[in-house]
């Protein structure tokens, strides 16, 4: 089965339909779901960025990085993420 929607696909797993393969901030897990996130390989890198014009950036540009690395710092602080993430 082939879906494009995560919470769909973690239905399907959750009632016992198989696996998936997804990467730890899409198919994120929270504490209280009854899923397991192992990681295929011991590091695989996934870089995210943001791109800018030259000159001055927006201010709602630079909230957005730093709600961005909020998030980022949160899921690092739960079990199932931290060794998956790192932010540079």
């Amino acid at each position: 089965m082939e879906t494009t929607s995560t919470p769909v696909v973690k239905n399907l797993v959750r009632d016992g339909a198989g696996l998936t393969v997804v990467d730890c901030i899409c198919g994120r897990i929270a504490d209280d779901e009854p899923l397991v996130l192992k990681p295929l390989a011991i590091e695989k890198w996934i870089t995210y960025a943001t791109i800018h014009p030259n000159g001055p950036r927006p201010a709602r540009s630079g909230r957005f990085i730093e709600a961005m690395r909020d998030f980022i710092r949160a899921e690092m602080g739960r079990s199932q993420a931290r060794d998956m993430l790192r932010l540079i």
